[in-house]
């Protein structure tokens, strides 16, 4: 091909690129604010959703779930999974979130509240041993403020409580 055809099917491909570059731009842009909007309702979809979790399980966040969780559970020793177990069981309508399960057991381990036993990785899972029961008495606040250690005695069937 000589210059004088490739010229007049090039200036054409420069028009339909340019077209095509401001198509591109238009949809990220509306892209872009889609995106914005969803962000905004999705922190407040995750808001709803820590009112639902408080409304279904009866406590406002997830340590105290995996706290009423970990009461439940019939053996001392678990891993993580006992723990969603028992959530889904109690409250089979409420969200779940496991990352955080495991998080929030990692915390009560070095918080003092349930022992370590064995560090997780990917083929077996962390295993933990549960120290003392708590008992709660009140509210949601007073709960907290009033939350008792409930300790086995040496006696079996027996236990004490401390204050």
């Amino acid at each position: 091909m000589t210059d004088s055809n490739i010229q007049p099917e090039l200036i054409s491909l420069k028009s339909k690129l340019v077209n095509e570059i401001e198509k591109d731009e238009k949809v990220v842009e509306s892209a872009t604010k889609r995106i914005e909007a969803n962000k905004t309702l999705l922190h407040a979809v995750n808001g709803s959703l820590g009112a639902i979790v408080a409304e279904v399980t009866g406590y406002g966040g997830l340590a105290e779930t995996v706290r009423a969780a970990i009461e439940a559970l019939e053996k001392a020793v678990f891993v993580p999974h006992d723990i969603e177990r028992e959530i889904r069981a109690q409250h089979p309508a409420a969200p779940l979130n496991k990352p955080g399960v495991r998080r929030t057991l990692w915390t009560f381990a070095e918080k003092g509240e349930i022992k370590l036993l064995r560090k997780g990785n990917n083929r077996e899972p962390a295993q933990y041993e549960r120290i003392h029961r708590f008992k709660r008495v009140g509210g949601s606040n007073e709960e907290q403020a009033k939350r008792q250690v409930v300790q086995p005695d040496l006696v079996p069937n027996e236990t004490k409580v401390s204050e």
